[in-house]
C-alpha cells in the first residue's frame, strides 16, 4: 500500500513489523532509542529507513518533489 500504518505493544509489534521480509523501507517518528532498535534492523536487512527523531512533524513527500 501506499501508506500503512500500525499500532501495537511497543518492542514486541516493532520487531515483528521491521524484520519482515517483505518490507521496502521503513519511515519513523519517535524516541531517540527505539529508533536506535529500528536501525539496527533496517541495516541488518538492508532496509532504508527515515527517522524523525527531533520534534513532532513528520515529513511528507510530494510526487513533484
Amino acid at each position: 500500500g501506499v501508506l500503512n500504518m500500525a499500532h501495537g505493544e511497543g518492542r514486541p509489534t516493532g520487531a515483528l513489523l521491521t524484520s519482515d521480509p517483505r518490507l521496502a523501507r521503513i519511515s519513523f517518528t519517535g524516541s531517540v532509542p527505539t529508533a536506535r532498535g529500528i536501525a539496527e534492523v533496517a541495516a541488518r536487512n538492508l532496509v532504508p529507513c527515515s527517522l524523525e527523531l527531533g520534534g513532532k512533524s513528520p515529513f511528507i513527500v510530494l510526487e513533484d518533489a
